[in-house]
């Protein structure tokens, strides 16, 4: 998933960066980075793992079928406390795996914010098949009304 959004990045926001040279703030800087050395023929092979996962995932979904999880596995970071790369890592590795599902199945989300812990939102996260955008939308206002 990371390749596939490292691509769809560097072919449109990487251009701008580089004609106008916005100030880039440290955190950015390092992720930035890696978009800079980003090998698109490297990256074929992932490419076609993730149109294998997205044709596997779509396969388990049948229509109205709605599935939950929490949109995040951690509480956000404070601001400016992602500051070094062990701290980036510590946040995004375990985010990404969650988030990762809908974007490599191409399924719409939505998420909720369903409560608050130590004034906190806490979401959920609902996704349903490929194309089932409209069905998803009403599911979850049903369910959250």
């Amino acid at each position: 998933m990371r390749d596939l959004q490292t691509a769809e990045f560097q072919s449109t926001v990487g251009n701008w960066i580089e004609a106008c040279k916005p100030e880039l703030g440290i955190t950015f800087s390092m992720a930035y980075g890696n978009v800079q050395k980003f090998d698109r023929i490297a990256a074929l092979d992932n490419i076609a793992r993730c149109e294998s996962l997205f044709r596997q995932i779509n396969a388990f979904f049948t229509p109205e079928t709605v599935i939950c999880f929490p949109t995040t596995p951690k509480i956000a970071p404070l601001k400016g406390s992602l500051n070094t790369l062990e701290a980036v890592m510590d946040f995004y590795d375990p985010t990404m795996t969650i988030t990762a599902l809908s974007g490599v199945a191409r399924l719409p989300e939505v998420s909720a914010p369903v409560m608050t812990v130590d004034d906190c939102p806490v979401g959920l996260s609902f996704v349903a098949g490929h194309y089932q955008d409209e069905f998803l939308l009403s599911a979850v206002k049903r369910m959250l009304s």
